[in-house]
C-alpha cells in the first residue's frame, strides 16, 4: 500500500477553491500551525489563480474571508492586489 500526503499549501488552495462552512476554520488552523505569513498567502492565491479554471472572483472572494479574519491589517493591500474582475 501507498499513502501519499498533500502539502499543507496545496491543502490551503484546495479548501479556498471549495470554500464549504468548515473550510474558513480549516485554513485558518493550518497557517496557525505553519506559521505562514500574510505574504505567503498572498503568494499561494497568486499561484493558483492563473490556472484556476471557474470564477477567479470565487477564490478571490474566499480567500479575502481568511485574510480579513486571520490577517486583518492586511485587508486593504488583498483588496488592492486582488481586485474582482
Amino acid at each position: 500500500m501507498k499513502l501519499v500526503a498533500i502539502n499543507a499549501e496545496d491543502l490551503i488552495k484546495l479548501k479556498l477553491e471549495r470554500f464549504q462552512r468548515q473550510d474558513p476554520e480549516d485554513i485558518m488552523a493550518i497557517i496557525d500551525s505553519t506559521g505562514f505569513s500574510y505574504n505567503q498567502f498572498k503568494g499561494f492565491v497568486q499561484e493558483m489563480l492563473p490556472t484556476y479554471i471557474g470564477n477567479t472572483n470565487s477564490v478571490i472572494l474566499s480567500a479575502r474571508e481568511v485574510v480579513e479574519r486571520k490577517y486583518s491589517d492586511c485587508f486593504e493591500d488583498f483588496k488592492r492586489f486582488f481586485p474582482f474582475k
